[in-house]
């Protein structure tokens, strides 16, 4: 009985052990918390000595100027520190999440470096939380004005959108796109008899015992695994491509890029909501997103009747030409100039060979004056001068008689 006692009594020890741990870990953790606002630009020293910092943004007030706005937390620590990151709206929620992932296992959990940034709403609240260990962490807020990534994808969205059309009918377009889904078929293909050949048991109970995190990890794997192979193995890999594209390419030459009027509609509307979804996810700021949408297609879906009026509009009021008139003087000194230059040109092409003057000679009834032109003189005779300017002379003194008569 009396050893009974005894071990009974070296479990309730030990239950009484652990639970002091716990407690005292829980109070350690609660009452070394942290809470710092974020400026931007400014770096924030996370000493290890606290056991939790909390960094607040406030968020911003969405404007249209600022939609391509992007916000992330830059966070760096010494060669070897490791740090874990905790995210929520505000600081209870990061705090409760910390709270939440300590357990007894974390005193001999190994420790891994975390994100070294991470991305923020402009427009919205947000806190990170910052768990060091054995070393000072620095974290700061960078906020770009203009992220030109997401101003390229909002403008690619809104070519896609207009271009569809053409792409869709497209055969460089088609050619493209058969190569791209051959080669990544045949990935696929590759990965599905991987998948076949290893053994799947093992893998599925231990899905089944550890859950998502399990799954997170040969995720992690696969991605690692992969970047390795594309780093050691690139002619392999360059070549593996290669030769896919190629077959990809004779098999779409083969069977011919696609003509079904249907199909090629099916084509088009997928590449404007591929556009519109690009535009979306182009800002943080939704409602402007939508906005800049709905006004694409919009634009899209306008009559060209009406198209073709506005445009008139606004070429005929908007920006009508000005209309410079020339005085009297200014008209004849022009009309002598281009009289002049037409004379000359046509001397020039009558002595070419491409006029055939031999042949245009017999249909003239005065040779003789017109070889005379080519050569240079006047094309009027001394008469014909003489009396243009009496029959000029005449007009006006008819008019003369006329006003006065009147």
């Amino acid at each position: 009985m009396a050893v009974k006692s005894k071990k009974e009594f070296k479990m309730l020890l030990g239950f009484i052990t652990i639970l002091s741990l716990l407690t005292s870990k829980t109070a350690y953790a609660t009452s070394s918390v942290e809470t710092v606002k974020l400026v931007p630009s400014q770096w924030i020293s996370c000493s290890s000595y606290v056991h939790l910092h909390i960094l607040c943004y406030e968020g911003q007030q969405p404007t249209f100027p600022k939609m391509f706005q992007s916000t992330f937390v830059e966070i760096k620590g010494a060669t070897g520190a490791t740090w874990a990151v905790y995210l929520g709206h505000t600081a209870a929620e990061v705090s409760a999440s910390h709270s939440s992932q300590q357990s007894v296992w974390s005193w001999i959990a190994p420790q891994t470096q975390g994100p070294s940034e991470i991305q923020l709403t402009p427009f919205n609240a947000s806190c990170i939380g910052i768990s060091g260990h054995k070393s000072t962490i620095e974290a700061r807020l960078l906020l770009l004005h203009i992220s030109y990534y997401r101003l390229g994808a909002c403008l690619a969205g809104v070519l896609l959108l207009f271009l569809a059309p053409k792409l869709a009918r497209s055969k460089i377009c088609h050619y493209f796109t058969g190569v791209s889904f051959g080669v990544v078929a045949s990935a696929l293909v590759m990965s599905f008899v991987l998948w076949r050949i290893f053994p799947k048991k093992g893998l599925a109970m231990s899905m089944l015992v550890g859950g998502w995190m399990v799954g997170v990890y040969f995720l992690g794997l696969a991605y690692e695994n992969a970047r390795q192979l594309f780093s050691e193995y690139r002619g392999h890999v360059a070549a593996y491509i290669l030769a896919t594209g190629l077959l990809s390419f004779f098999a779409v030459h083969r069977f011919g890029p696609v003509s079904n009027p249907r199909t090629l509609d099916c084509i088009q509307w997928s590449l404007q909501a591929a556009a519109c979804l690009l535009i979306l996810l182009s800002s943080h700021y939704l409602e402007a997103a939508v906005g800049i949408m709905f006004f694409s297609l919009a634009v899209y879906n306008f009559p060209d009747k009406w198209s073709a009026k506005m445009s008139t509009f606004i070429r005929s009021k908007v920006f009508r030409p000005e209309h410079k008139f020339i005085s009297m003087e200014e008209y004849e000194e022009m009309g002598a100039r281009e009289t002049e230059k037409a004379l000359r040109e046509l001397r020039e092409f009558c002595s070419s060979p491409q006029s055939n003057p031999w042949k245009l000679q017999l249909n003239l009834s005065n040779p003789r004056r017109f070889a005379k032109f080519v050569e240079g003189e006047s094309h009027l005779e001394n008469e014909e001068i003489l009396s243009y300017n009496t029959i000029s002379w005449d007009d006006d003194a008819e008019v003369l008689t006329d006003d006065e008569d009147y």
